[in-house]
């Protein structure tokens, strides 16, 4: 039903030295429709062969002068693509196998169409991203039941943001100190690239932009530090950030305390329904040996103004600003980060927290202003709550019991299933439970309480999503971090039955999952059984690496080896577990893919998986495996 035959007297050609590709040329010069190369199957009768290879000659199939070859005229199979500025495209697939095509050459195609840099958008048909690699695995269109006339759409890679006319005030607080002076033109760049990329992502929205410049104390009072009140007009903020230079700073510490207290008291913050966004880049930290470990430091016993950090985070507290820290060499200024937070977790009741990025090259430092303000914006959208810790664990027989229904733990898949795709089941057992009142202790994403499983009879823990909202509660975010455990639990699999396994070595499992639903409501929680012992941290999903353990190198292996095997299309990480005796069960494992947010809120895509190989060293384990050199 998708070809259509016909029969055609062609001229006596040379057989000897043509080729398929020119034989189907000739076709499609003289056939009176658009006939190319690509929707043209030959077969030759004689030897019922399919002439598929274009670069081998007629003859070597068979075929002489006078021949017959039957020529079958393939439907044309097109896609309609949605580009990013809304226009519909339509692009024929050049294929005489178009289900088969890569989805990766795809890509190209629309790259050259639509005159896009592709490497920063995704594909998506029916909501879904379509994977150039899944798991080693070449993509085609057949793999995601693409039709002719489809339609995809193209869009930029990113979170997108719900949001209704947010209001948006971001400060930027920078140090401006001779030390920062080859930093300066990026961070200036950097800066208006960001306040150009908020406009045109929230056109019609109320956005205003300030900036804190600060230096230090060998600078006359009147010049230490400046600033532009928050405005939306461009030509002045711009004014204001090009005049910019870095000087002064007798010694290494910086004014920071008057920089804060600049931004805190002269600029005119929006109220309590403006998201706050400070976005603070230096080299190195405030005066005060309390926050620095020996650096050329004039002023030992802290601010010369008596300014307190902790009179600046609560301020951050107060107005609820979402802090963002753009270090250049995090050695330096580490403990003073450190000794803020403490203040500002104890302040905002938890609520707050500086997070960290790096910012020291100008793409370095695009980029992580740029995630800076998406995170801000999107963690300030999703409305999280303050919580009470508790960490005893409750007497059950005073707390509520209650009904839902759970998910029962993956099987064991292949290498095969995770290619074909994951088809896991949904909560469809039913569970009695009690939950604690309060959490004992949270992560980055989860608030995780004690739980006992009455049906069951043993201790648990319950996590949930701290962000509210149905989009950061439906089942799918959930049934996303039961992807990642039985992802995970694939590739660990593998990695401990190709790895050399000495008689001291440990073998490593992962710590199962289950999502229950409770009955009556959309309320989710991640269920595990309790998991008794310390547990060790070994890497995250930002690109920190800890060696203190035994197992470290072997932990620092697997992820690599996550992104080997699966042909560069994710990388595991955030590993951290137990050991308990010749094992090691990890647990809140991450994935990073190509495509950022496919496996949940900790998916940093591409940028992840440069932060993984911007600190990873092979060792033993990776040398062993054959996974040196194998990196970006």
């Amino acid at each position: 039903p998708t070809m259509r035959t016909h029969c055609y007297p062609l001229n006596p050609v040379m057989v000897n030295n043509t080729t398929v590709l020119e034989l189907k040329k000739q076709v499609e010069t003289f056939h009176e429709r658009h006939m190319p190369p690509h929707r043209q199957r030959l077969v030759f009768p004689g030897s019922n062969a399919k002439l598929a290879d274009l670069q081998r000659t007629l003859s070597s199939y068979g075929v002489t002068n006078g021949s017959s070859i039957m020529l079958i005229i393939l439907e044309r199979f097109a896609l309609y693509v949605t580009g990013i500025d809304g226009t519909m495209h339509e692009v024929e697939i050049p294929s005489s196998d178009p289900e088969g095509f890569a989805v990766a050459d795809v890509v190209s195609l629309l790259e050259n169409m639509l005159c896009q840099n592709m490497s920063q958008c995704q594909v998506l048909c029916n909501n879904t991203p379509l994977e150039k690699i899944r798991h080693g695995k070449k993509m085609t269109l057949k793999d995601y039941g693409i039709k002719a006339s489809t339609t995809l759409i193209v869009t930029k890679l990113g979170i997108t943001l719900k949001v209704v006319n947010p209001q948006v005030d971001l400060c930027f607080l920078v140090d401006c100190t001779g030390s920062m002076g080859s930093h300066i033109d990026a961070v200036k760049n950097c800066v208006k690239a960001v306040r150009d990329d908020l406009v045109k992502q929230f056109q019609g929205c109320d956005i205003r932009f300030a900036f804190v410049r600060y230096t230090d104390y060998d600078q006359p009072d009147y010049s230490r530090t400046t600033h532009i009140d928050f405005t939306k007009n461009q030509s002045a903020f711009y004014n204001f950030v090009d005049a910019i230079r870095a000087d002064g700073g007798g010694d290494s510490a910086e004014d920071i305390m008057g920089g804060l207290q600049a931004a805190f008291s002269r600029l005119s913050w929006g109220d309590s329904d403006v998201c706050k966004v400070m976005v603070h880049v230096a080299d190195c930290p405030c005066h005060g040996s309390q926050y620095h470990n020996g650096i050329g430091d004039n002023y030992q016993t802290g601010d010369p103004a008596g300014i307190s950090h902790e009179q600046m985070m609560r301020e951050v507290a107060d107005k609820n600003i979402q802090y963002w820290f753009g270090f250049i060499n995090s050695s330096y200024t580490d403990k003073m980060i450190t000794v803020f937070n403490e203040s500002l977790q104890r302040l905002s009741e938890r609520r707050l927290l500086i997070r960290q990025v790096e910012a020291k090259d100008p793409k370095e430092m695009g980029d992580a202003v740029n995630r800076s303000v998406m995170g801000s914006l999107y963690a300030a959208n999703a409305a999280i709550k303050a919580y009470r810790f508790d960490l005893s664990i409750p007497e059950w027989g005073y707390i509520s019991e209650l009904q839902g229904m759970k998910t029962a733990p993956p099987p064991l898949k292949s290498m095969a299933d995770l290619q074909r795709g994951l088809q896991l089941d949904l909560p469809s057992i039913n569970i009695a439970f009690k939950c604690a009142p309060n959490p004992f202790t949270e992560g980055q994403e989860c608030l995780v309480y004690h739980g006992y499983d009455v049906t069951g009879r043993r201790k648990i823990v319950l996590k949930k999503y701290k962000r509210e909202g149905d989009e950061f509660n439906s089942i799918d975010c959930y049934m996303k971090e039961l992807q990642v455990r039985a992802i995970t639990d694939t590739y660990v699999q593998s990695f401990n039955d190709e790895r050399e396994k000495p008689s001291s070595s440990l073998l490593i499992t992962v710590h199962p999952v289950e999502i229950v639903q409770c009955s009556g409501s959309q309320q989710f929680y991640l269920l595990e059984a309790f998991l008794k012992g310390n547990i060790e941290k070994y890497n995250n999903n930002a690109g920190m690496v800890s060696m203190k353990a035994a197992e470290s190198d072997m932990m620092q292996a697997l992820s690599h080896y996550s992104w080997v095997k699966s042909g560069r299309s994710m990388l595991l990480c955030d590993l951290q577990g137990v050991q308990m005796y010749s094992t090691v069960i990890l647990t809140d494992p991450a994935i990073h893919s190509t495509t950022p947010g496919t496996y949940g809120f900790t998916d940093y895509g591409e940028t992840g998986i440069k932060r993984f190989f911007k600190t990873h060293q092979c060792g033993t384990f990776c040398t062993q495996m054959g996974l040196s050199g194998q990196l970006l």
